[in-house]
């Protein structure tokens, strides 16, 4: 696969709204189907594959067009819950180490505090 195709499918790839296992599988058949045209018919550059395969965000909106809008809608939900209880346990975790890092920095300076020094002094006669 040539650096202009696989431009162009990472150009495919940015119109979907989320990325699950068909649209993988989508985006797998459609770059196998442009390495063999290219190869069929040697295409060198990007606007080539504009010209005859589409722009992609035509190709994207051609599959996002064949599903039906609430298995759009029930993806997309799904993929905003993931990211919420992502950024959640990430928040948790980041005041989790927060707190234990203050309580573990008191604990050193009462330590610190209360320790007992001890100066050793000589008698000599």
């Amino acid at each position: 696969m040539n650096k202009f195709q696989k431009q162009y499918i990472k150009e495919v790839k940015s119109f979907f709204p989320v990325m699950g296992k068909s649209e993988r599988k989508y985006i797998a058949d459609l770059s196998r189907t442009i390495d063999e045209y290219c190869m069929d018919t040697a295409i060198s550059n990007k606007e080539e594959l504009y010209k005859t395969i589409g722009a992609p965000n035509e190709v994207a909106c051609n599959y996002i067009n064949n599903l039906e809008p609430t298995v759009i809608i029930k993806r997309i939900r799904f993929s905003n819950w993931i990211k919420r209880l992502s950024m959640s346990i990430i928040i948790a975790l980041f005041l989790y180490i927060l707190i234990h890092a203050i309580t573990t920095y008191n604990a050193y300076k009462v330590f610190e505090q209360e320790a007992f020094y001890f100066k050793q002094t000589e008698i000599t006669e």
